[in-house]
């Protein structure tokens, strides 16, 4: 195809689809018309800016534990292998839980595994401070930081649903 590609005037886009296979020319965007534009319903703008919300709240809420453990760690004593466990914990939720949240996305409502991980998320944020404090304080290592990094893993599970439920 590529001596009949080279041949063709670079300038027309509908002799360059003519001349591709069909699977190739299918895959060619075409745009987006100004009447499709148009034809957008009125009640996905606030749909979008919901999904924008959460979006950056998942993000924010990833990223508060970094500043959050400045204090926490002076209050408790958290060493620095400590302060990096804690803050890895919300990674190993979300790694655990993408792949079957990405699953039950597919089969089953999307609104409900997005409110069910907003939930649940919003739980284990404000749970967060409450679990650091079972520790008892300075010198808290092994289990007993065990409520706390569930706490933030359960955090990180629960923000798994963010992606695949916009899908």
């Amino acid at each position: 195809y590529a001596s009949e590609i080279a041949t063709i005037d670079e300038g027309n886009d509908e002799d360059l689809r003519d001349a591709l296979p069909t699977t190739l020319a299918d895959d060619i965007p075409s745009g987006i018309t100004e009447q499709q534009q148009a034809d957008i319903p009125a009640e996905f703008l606030p749909i979008l800016a919901l999904c924008f919300l959460v979006t950056l709240l998942s993000a924010l809420d990833r990223v508060a534990m970094s500043i959050a453990i400045l204090p926490l760690s002076a209050e408790f004593g958290y060493s620095e292998t400590v302060k990096g466990q804690i803050s890895s914990a919300v990674s190993y939720g979300y790694g655990a839980a993408i792949l079957p949240i990405g699953l039950a996305a597919s089969v089953a409502s999307p609104r409900l595994l997005m409110l069910g991980g907003v939930g649940l998320w919003s739980l284990a944020t404000l749970g967060t401070p409450w679990t650091a404090g079972l520790g008892g304080g300075v010198g808290m290592e092994g289990m007993m930081l065990m409520p706390l990094m569930s706490m933030r893993a359960a955090m990180g599970a629960a923000e798994a649903v963010v992606l695949p439920t916009m899908q």
